[in-house]
């Protein structure tokens, strides 16, 4: 009776083989609260990217490419809905015909770092973290998979209800050359900051016949 042998080195190897794919596969549904790149804010500590954490790994930061963050309100008015668009540009993997693209995306009060305003969007994951914090990421439906790009996301932002003063948006994107391992993949990271609502005075026509458009507090 033959008996089969395996080898320390082939069991360590598929071993890593099948956690690299599972990790390719984790990263195609949705990369984990908190991978922005967002920086120390208060209290709360910066954020890693897929980049240092090891999800995608062989390149550096930013390599081939940009990512930008369109539509930031400057100001924002309170209560008001405003659309975000992440736009993810890079060549970094066009030779690959299974490349895919993925993003996330979060809003904080820049005096102390916590999450603020409400992010509405239908067809991609809301995930929630800590210090209040809400992110948006891509799912497998949204990976963009095989196209040239650039890449876009839409989403809805509604601020907060009341003046919470700067407000910044922080973002990371990932170019994957879709082999579904951690290495051949491209992050790049975003930010932009609303300037602080402008705060409106109602005019008085004592005030305008003093001289000044705004009436004295």
């Amino acid at each position: 009776m033959s008996m089969r042998w395996w080898s320390p080195c082939l069991i360590l190897t598929f071993g890593f083989l099948l956690l690299s794919n599972a990790r390719g596969l984790a990263r195609s549904t949705g990369d984990p609260a908190a991978r922005t790149g967002a920086p120390l804010l208060g209290a709360v500590p910066a954020e890693a990217t897929c980049s240092s954490v090891g999800c995608h790994l062989g390149n550096p930061l930013g390599t081939g490419g940009m990512l930008e963050i369109l539509g930031v309100p400057a100001p924002y008015v309170p209560g008001n809905t405003y659309d975000i668009t992440v736009r993810l540009t890079s060549t970094a993997t066009a030779g690959s015909a299974e490349r895919k693209w993925g993003f996330q995306l979060t809003a904080l009060r820049v005096a102390d770092g916590l999450g603020t305003g409400t992010f509405s969007a239908p067809g991609l994951q809301i995930l929630s973290g800590t210090a209040s914090r809400k992110y948006v990421t891509h799912n497998v439906a949204n990976l963009k998979t095989g196209t040239a790009g650039p890449a876009e996301w839409t989403v809805s932002w509604t601020a907060p209800s009341t003046d919470v003063g700067l407000v910044g948006f922080y973002a990371a994107g990932v170019a994957g050359d879709g082999n579904l391992f951690a290495s051949g993949d491209f992050v790049y990271t975003a930010a932009g900051t609303t300037s602080t609502v402008v705060p409106a005075f109602p005019v008085t026509w004592g005030a305008l016949k003093n001289g000044s458009p705004w009436k004295n507090p």
